[in-house]
């Protein structure tokens, strides 16, 4: 009876460790950019926050942009949303660090917005912007979210009707090939 009971409690205990489930605090970046002419805006947004019952009040990412396409951003280029305090930015390292007086887990929301300006005569076409290292603070830990590359088109307007114009040629190009084999594989037909 004794080695029963011993058996069944440790039953239990092993039952309560495996089923003990672990609190997995995290979060998710996103980034979209519109443009208007010369002028890019890239909105980051965070998605999915697993955080303490509290939410998140700190956030901070490293933004890496290309300067040799892009003139370079001053604080004055970027804007927190959503009751997100004024960014603290260093334009050397690309550093921006962002308070709540309040703590938040609202997902899907904008907490930056960045302003790019495009310099005069780029020759690239296409570019990338990237949010690295990026952490967010809840009331008892950090949390770290995955690096995020956002590619942006260039000239994408010109892009555009230059690649339906390579279309609409080579399809041309195709129907003229096949129907020369047709008439050919006929007058063949017809000499036979």
């Amino acid at each position: 009876m004794k080695k029963a009971l011993k058996i069944f409690a440790m039953m239990i205990i092993a039952i309560l460790v495996l089923t003990t489930s672990v609190f997995a605090a995290s979060f998710i970046i996103s980034a979209n950019v519109q443009k208007n002419e010369k002028e890019y805006t890239v909105t980051l947004m965070l998605d999915k926050i697993i955080a303490d019952v509290q939410g998140i009040n700190v956030f901070s990412t490293n933004f890496e942009y290309d300067k040799e396409i892009f003139e370079e951003i001053k604080k004055a280029d970027i804007t927190s949303k959503n009751d997100w305090n004024d960014v603290t930015y260093n334009e050397e390292t690309g550093k921006m660090l962002l308070f709540r007086s309040d703590f938040t887990n609202e997902s899907n929301k904008p907490i930056i917005e960045i302003k790019l300006k495009q310099k005069e005569n780029v020759s690239k076409n296409k570019t990338e912007i990237k949010f690295l290292k990026t952490q967010a603070t809840d009331s008892k830990a950090d949390l770290r979210a995955d690096d995020i590359t956002v590619n942006i088109n260039l000239n994408s307007d010109n892009t555009l009707i230059k690649n339906i114009i390579i279309y609409i040629v080579v399809a041309l190009i195709l129907l003229l090939l096949l129907r020369i084999i047709i008439k050919t594989f006929t007058k063949r037909r017809k000499v036979r």
